[in-house]
């Protein structure tokens, strides 16, 4: 389960084959979102995450889920269910990455060179975690693949987060 915590306006266009290439490669792959207020939003998303799957011959209705809009409560649930969260490119999380370090997850990041784009590089910088961060964006879908496929990867990335989330 790939979770991305992050409000869709934050998901650009240019990364939406991300999502596309990691299910190419890992065929159990699945994808949850969480709608925006705006449907329209939401939908904008749904079509592109369509063509992107498409092109790398998927179907995204067999790997995408959007959730609709949570209280709190279960937006922790919602994290504590990740496997994986991915980060947005370009317009890192702040706010929904702590959350998520708070709740053991691992989170995939490809740093940008803004700040916005640097929240989350911040963060694993802090805990001293630096498997989570991508070089480019083929580095973000190996580590992401990893995560999903490798158990010993992912059980040496969730004990990092836990043992170092305080920091």
């Amino acid at each position: 389960r790939y979770v991305c915590l992050q409000s869709l306006y934050k998901l650009l266009p240019r990364y939406d084959n991300v999502y596309a290439r990691i299910a190419a490669r890992l065929a159990g792959a699945r994808f949850w979102f969480i709608q925006e207020s705006s449907a329209e939003v939401t939908l904008t998303l749904q079509r592109r995450l369509a063509a992107a799957f498409e092109a790398e011959g998927l179907d995204a209705k067999q790997h995408c889920q959007f959730l609709p809009r949570m209280s709190q409560d279960e937006f922790f649930g919602l994290a504590k269910a990740a496997d994986v969260v991915l980060d947005s490119m370009m317009w890192s999380g702040n706010n929904s990455s702590m959350e998520a370090f708070a709740c053991g997850r691992p989170i995939v990041t490809l740093p940008g060179t803004m700040m916005r784009a640097r929240h989350t590089l911040a963060m694993c910088r802090q805990m001293g975690i630096t498997g989570l961060v991508a070089a480019d964006l083929d580095d973000y879908v190996d580590i992401a693949v990893r995560l999903g496929s490798e158990p010993e990867f992912h059980a040496r990335m969730l004990e990092q987060v836990s043992a170092n989330n305080h920091k």
